[in-house]
Formats: structure tokens, sequence, C-alpha cells
């Protein structure tokens, strides 16, 4: 069984304690990826480490894995861009996740 997340329990600070279809509760540490990005509002990761950015985490009902809204800026065919979603794989989030 592949892990997924079912929902989202907690965010603080910049932990976000959620449900895996395993049947765990794990929390996931997001600090030590984006502390390096903390002074870099130009950047995506630096837009993340913004607290009230960081706290409006959602969770994808199909890819079952944590995203935020208009993060990224997606080209179009044909050369149009708009603002897309900025997630991460659900295996890396289980991966660097912490049992509770």
């Amino acid at each position: 069984m592949l892990p997924r997340i079912e929902s989202i329990i907690s965010v603080d600070g910049y932990s976000v304690t959620t449900k895996w279809n395993t049947g765990e509760i794990r929390s996931i540490d997001f600090r030590p990826v984006l502390e390096p990005y903390m002074d870099k509002s130009n950047s995506t990761l630096g837009r993340l480490s913004d607290p009230d950015t960081f706290a409006k985490v959602k969770l994808d009902p199909e890819a079952k894995t944590l995203f935020w809204d208009d993060l990224l800026i997606q080209r179009n065919p044909d050369g149009s861009t708009e603002p897309a979603p900025l997630d991460f794989c659900p295996d890396v989030l289980f991966s660097r996740s912490v049992l509770v």
C-alpha cells in the first residue's frame, strides 16, 4: 500500500500533523526545508515560509498530498501564464514525517 494522506489534523508553526491511509498519525516538520529561504520572499519556498501562507495548507483529495494554492506560475502551451499550486510528493512527506 502506498502511503497517502487522508486528512490534516493540525498545523503548528511549520509542522503539519496528518492522518495517513496506513492508520498512522504522523507529523511533518517543514522548517528544515524552509529555513534557508526565510529571507527570500521572491522565491517559491520563501513565500511558503511566510507563517500566514504556510497555515493555508490544504489536502489534495485526488493526489492525497499537501498543497498550497497559487505559489507557482504555470506556463500554458499558448505561452500565457497562470498561478498554480505547489504540492509535495506524498512518498517524500511520509519518509520525512515522524510517528506521533
